[in-house]
């Protein structure tokens, strides 16, 4: 689940007034509708986009981190004690020496790299959602083109 989304310097309201060719004064909506293609895109593609904070409750020993790259982790039993893990070389994968129930807390830090490539299909997935878009096919177009990680 994520606890928090910060804001992108890379993704703004600005820019995609811009993309959408609009000059309206409904910024907290247009916000929201960005807020909504990059999440949209995030769960499509694995990464993270935004700055943000994400939590997985579980039982297990290993324990998938989605949305890197990965930045700070920690690792909590139920009884909120810190519990000793080890941490990947990709950092997408939580690993705790036997098996319980644990919360792990976790922070993203977005690659301007992956930022910049996955850019176009924020901004196209806003200007379908800006649109009222219902037609599955349009919205499947843009969907489609996303690279799956």
């Amino acid at each position: 689940m994520r606890i928090n989304r910060g804001i992108s310097d890379k993704l703004t309201v600005e820019e995609l007034k811009s993309f959408l060719n609009v000059s309206v004064d409904r910024d907290e909506e247009i916000q929201a509708i960005l807020n909504a293609s990059i999440a949209k895109i995030e769960d499509i593609c694995g990464y993270s986009l935004t700055p943000q904070t994400l939590r997985i409750i579980a039982k297990g020993r290993e324990f998938k981190l989605y949305y890197g790259p990965v930045d700070e982790v920690s690792v909590k039993d139920e009884q909120g004690n810190d519990v000793a893990f080890t941490l990947n070389y990709s950092k997408t994968k939580v690993t705790i020496p036997e098996e319980k129930e644990v919360i792990i807390d976790y922070t993203t830090i977005p690659n301007e790299e992956t930022i910049f490539d996955f850019k176009p299909y924020v901004y196209q997935y806003a200007a379908i959602l800006y649109d009222g878009e219902t037609d599955l096919n349009v919205i499947n177009s843009v969907i489609r083109k996303v690279p799956i990680c």
